[in-house]
């Protein structure tokens, strides 16, 4: 049996040091905001930030007008210069929180039926594999799929199936993006959604108590959220992206369609019917 793999270029390269001036991200209240994602525009390329939301870089290797860019989910992008988050001390970035509109629809208890569906990539197999190498430079990639849908939707779940992972266990965020052009726009849920997963199981992220409603077709990606020393590799079960779209965020926080495979990630909603 032949087996097929193919392997996401992920471009959140890390470049703004690993050592250096030590600063942390912060919401209004105080609380760190762990995993933002910071870019530098003008060399495009960027690091994200740890779990308590410490990052690292070394002013003087940096022009202090280069703009800093701090982006995360939840929260609104903040723009800084090099020049002023240097001279923070100490060197405190806060985010300002953001709620998100999107679209919904109103819908009557008389009008409509529900019923439950499955929607995306459930691959059983490990004839097509699909993934990456991990790298400091992979740390804070981003793949996803889109999930052709038509109705008005909650979603229940989310699932996903890695194949083969080395370290054992992997921290990934889980997003979810309306679909703009075939690409993810706005994001669906209110609150960040981190999960840890292992090989050789299928991670599911029950979100019935707090469902996500969708109104058409929507993405689900899955962030990557290694340690920045750790090497290894992480593989999906995957099966040829026909009909499926998989797109990988790049480092400036674009998307790129990618063709060939298509990840096991899928998702259970409920769904109305007219």
């Amino acid at each position: 049996m032949r087996l097929f793999i193919g392997f996401a270029l992920l471009l959140t390269v890390p470049t703004l040091q690993a050592q250096g001036k030590v600063c942390q991200i912060l919401d209004t209240k105080g609380q760190e905001v762990p995993y933002v994602n910071i870019y530098n525009p003008v060399l495009q390329n960027g690091l994200i930030a740890g779990g308590e939301g410490k990052f690292t870089f070394e002013p003087a290797k940096f022009r202090p007008n280069d703009t800093l860019l701090f982006s995360c989910i939840g929260y609104k992008t903040l723009a800084s210069t090099v020049g002023e988050v240097a001279q923070l001390s100490p060197c405190q970035i806060t985010l300002t929180p953001q709620t998100y509109e999107t679209a919904t629809a109103e819908i009557t208890e008389a009008a409509v039926s529900y019923r439950k569906k499955s929607a995306g990539v459930k691959a059983r197999w490990k004839l097509y594999q699909y993934g990456y190498n991990v790298t400091g430079k992979s740390r804070g990639g981003e793949v996803g799929i889109l999930i052709p849908n038509e109705a008005v939707c909650l979603i229940e779940q989310i699932g996903f199936n890695l194949a083969q992972s080395e370290p054992d266990s992997v921290l990934i965020e889980v997003n979810l993006y309306e679909a703009v052009d075939s690409l993810p726009g706005r994001p669906l849920q209110k609150s960040r959604i981190f999960t840890h997963a292992a090989a050789n199981k299928s991670t599911v992220i029950d979100l019935s108590a707090s469902p996500v409603n969708v109104n058409g077709s929507f993405f689900v990606t899955l962030e990557f959220l290694h340690n920045i020393d750790t090497k290894g590799f992480v593989l999906f079960k995957a099966k040829r992206n026909a009909p499926y779209l998989t797109v990988v965020r790049k480092a400036d926080g674009s998307w790129e369609k990618e063709q060939g495979l298509s990840p096991s990630i899928y998702a259970r909603l409920q769904c109305t019917e007219p």
